[in-house]
C-alpha cells in the first residue's frame, strides 16, 4: 500500500511562491490500478517526482508498505518503485542488446561479483517472454535496443518490469509517444503484468479512452487536489465523453 500523508510541496517563482500540494492525502491500495488524469498544472508530474525521489516534499510523509520513503534518495527508491517513462529511450539501455537488457532486469538488486554476464540457460525464457508481445522481438535478442522502434522499446520496458516485480509501478504517460496499434499492445501487456503479479500501479495519462478502459480506479487532479475518485469495474465504466464534459 502507498500512502501520501499530509504532503505539502511549493516552488519558488519569479513573483513569489507557488503551492502545488497542501496537506495532500492519497492512498493506493495493494490491488489498485489507478489512472490519474488532470489538465496541465494539476499536479500529476509533481506527484510522480515526489514519489520516485526526483523532488523532495516540504513536509508530510510518503509511506510504501509501511516504510517512510520521502527522505530516501531516488536510487534507493528505484529498488522498490519501477517507473516506465513517456520517452521510450529512457526505460532501456540503448547501447546494449535486448538480451543484455533482459539479463540486467532479471538480476536487478542481485550481486554480480566482478563481471557481468548473460546466462545462456535463461535465453529460452527470455524468448518466450518476448514472443508473448507478438512483435517479433524473440528473433532479435542480439539487436541493439537503440535500433528498435519506440513501441518495441516500450513493450520491452514493460517486460523488464515483470522480470523483477516492484512494490509499486508508476506509468508516466507511457503510451503517449506510440501509434495507436502499438499503444494497444503495450496497454494489454501492462494489464496482464499488473494483474498477474498484483502490482499496485499509478498510470498518469491524458488518454481518456485508456483511463476509462483500464484499471479499477480513476482519479482526477485539479490544482493539487483530488476532485474525483471513482471505482471502476467491467460493468460500470465511465463514458469518456461524459468525462470530457
Amino acid at each position: 500500500m502507498l500512502k501520501f500523508n499530509k504532503i505539502t510541496k511549493s516552488y519558488k517563482t519569479y513573483d513569489g511562491e507557488k503551492t502545488i500540494f497542501k496537506d495532500f492525502e492519497f492512498v493506493v491500495n495493494a490491488t489498485d490500478f489507478i489512472s490519474v488524469i488532470g489538465t496541465n498544472g494539476a499536479g500529476k508530474s509533481t506527484l510522480v517526482k515526489l514519489l520516485v525521489g526526483d523532488e523532495m516534499v516540504d513536509s508530510g510523509e510518503i509511506l510504501l508498505n509501511g516504510q517512510s520513503i520521502e527522505t530516501l534518495p531516488a536510487f534507493i527508491r528505484k529498488k522498490k518503485i519501477a517507473k516506465v517513462y513517456q520517452d521510450p529511450a529512457k526505460g532501456t539501455a540503448g547501447n546494449m542488446t535486448i538480451l543484455e537488457n533482459m539479463s540486467l532486469a532479471d538480476h536487478k538488486g542481485k550481486v554480480y561479483g566482478l563481471t557481468f554476464g548473460v546466462s545462456k540457460k535463461n535465453i529460452p525464457m527470455y524468448e518466450t517472454l518476448l514472443a508473448s508481445l507478438g512483435l517479433g522481438l524473440e528473433n532479435q535478442l542480439h539487436t541493439l535496443v537503440k535500433n528498435l522502434s519506440g513501441g518495441q522499446r516500450q513493450a520491452l520496458a514493460m517486460l523488464m518490469v515483470a522480470m523483477n516485480p516492484p512494490e509499486l509501478l508508476v506509468l508516466d504517460e507511457h503510451t503517449s509517444a506510440l501509434d495507436p496499434k502499438t499503444a494497444e499492445v503495450v496497454m494489454e501487456k501492462t494489464k496482464e503484468i499488473v494483474e498477474t503479479y498484483q502490482i499496485p500501479t499509478l498510470m498518469i495519462t491524458h488518454n481518456m479512452d485508456m483511463a476509462t478502459r483500464y484499471g479499477n480506479r480513476l482519479i482526477k487532479l485539479d490544482k493539487g487536489e483530488i476532485v474525483m475518485d471513482e471505482q471502476l469495474d467491467e460493468r460500470d465504466r465511465i463514458n469518456k465523453d461524459e468525462l470530457f464534459a
